[in-house]
């Protein structure tokens, strides 16, 4: 393995490097100054499995621990089970401006004057309760003063979809295996078309390309699902930026988040008395900070109800974020997200902002598995 030592004023050998894996551990020792680069090799007797980590902690040459990394050392597998399950036939129904679509297993409603896909069930469980919705969300750094000591203590969420929905057309393609529906809208912030490609097992394919109609530096972008508000956990798998996080970090690769905790809601400057439970189930009216705090870069993310599972499906290059909302759990499945508009770090921040201009494009893939 490859060290680099990026300390200012120490050598590597002044600190205590310790390496563990497969119930095996021990020390580096290496003679790096500062900038330089040096590539030593672990002896280990016992062959790794693909669910251990390689964990390398550093400590300085007070003791104090300065770093720590996690890293897969063998690739894991996944091998595909070959299945040939039966496709079942859609059904189509219509009632004056509702169509309904239905499978075996699967139930969809749509609003033919509004667009709206309007009810999805699968098994019989409701999973899905309209919309979904466009946001693009400009990057916000005003809190009305610190929310310490503003004059409005009830800051308002900042969740705003795009505005002024103009529905154009709608088309359906009402075929044997699958059922699709494309909208042609518009918005004050962009105009577009969005299409759902329903299949009988519960896959869900969401594609859209919108044409931003006005200049907007945005903090996210992506669509709004809205659940049933008893889907009130979040499990999710993502890439992380850092090898290792502390098991309680909202940011960590892999975790469950509740929508609600025992912790007293707290105010606009945190909880009144000294806390007994960790940051990340602090909470307020959107739910605590783990479940309502944006996932990036994710793999896949599941909202659930313990019986029903609505789950995005991703190569790593989206983003989540879920909250409570008028008595509905919102989903927004973001083709992009950055760091924010907070003061301190936007100096760092802004690296990552991506700028659009009237008459860019958003588009996005969203592949989700309802069952």
């Amino acid at each position: 393995m490859q060290l680099e030592n990026r300390m200012l004023f120490s050598n590597l050998s002044e600190c205590k490097i310790q390496w563990s894996l497969a119930g095996q551990n021990g020390f580096i020792q290496v003679d790096a100054k500062r900038d330089a680069k040096v590539t030593t090799k672990i002896a280990i007797a016992k062959q790794p499995s693909s669910n251990e980590k390689l964990m390398i902690k550093v400590y300085d040459p007070r003791g104090v621990m300065i770093d720590i990394y996690a890293f897969n050392v063998v690739p894991s597998i996944a091998e595909k089970a070959s299945t040939q399950a039966t496709i079942a036939s859609w059904n189509y129904e219509q009632k004056g401006n509702i169509l309904m679509a239905s499978t075996r297993n699967l139930q969809v409603q749509v609003n033919l004057v509004s667009g709206d896909i309007e009810k999805v069930r699968f098994k019989g469980d409701r999973i899905w309760n309209h919309g979904p919705r466009l946001m693009i969300l400009p990057l916000n750094g005003w809190g009305n003063g610190t929310q310490m000591t503003g004059d409005n203590l009830d800051i308002k969420p900042y969740t705003d979809v795009c505005k002024n929905r103009i529905v154009e057309e709608i088309k359906l393609d009402k075929s044997l295996k699958e059922f699709t529906v494309s909208i042609k809208e518009s918005y004050t912030e962009a105009k577009g078309t969005i299409s759902y490609q329903f299949l009988s097992d519960g896959t869900l394919n969401v594609g859209y390309k919108y044409t931003v109609q006005k200049d907007v530096n945005p903090r996210q972008w992506g669509f709004v699902f809205s659940l049933p508000e008893s889907f009130q956990q979040l499990d999710w798998q993502r890439n992380g930026l850092w090898t290792y996080y502390p098991k309680d970090h909202i940011g960590r690769e892999t975790g469950t988040a509740k929508l609600r905790s025992d912790t007293k809601i707290s105010g606009p400057a945190g909880p009144p008395v000294l806390p007994t439970t960790a940051w990340r189930l602090d909470r307020n009216g959107l739910g605590t900070n783990d479940f309502r705090s944006t996932k990036m870069y994710i793999t896949q993310a599941d909202l659930t109800n313990d019986t029903s599972f609505f789950s995005v499906i991703s190569d790593g290059h989206q983003h989540i974020r879920a909250w409570q909302e008028q008595g509905s759990i919102k989903a927004l499945i973001a083709g992009y997200s950055n760091m924010g508009g907070e003061g301190f770090f936007r100096g760092h921040a802004r690296k990552m902002d991506k700028p659009l201009n009237s008459g860019d494009l958003v588009m996005d893939h969203i592949q989700i598995k309802l069952n």
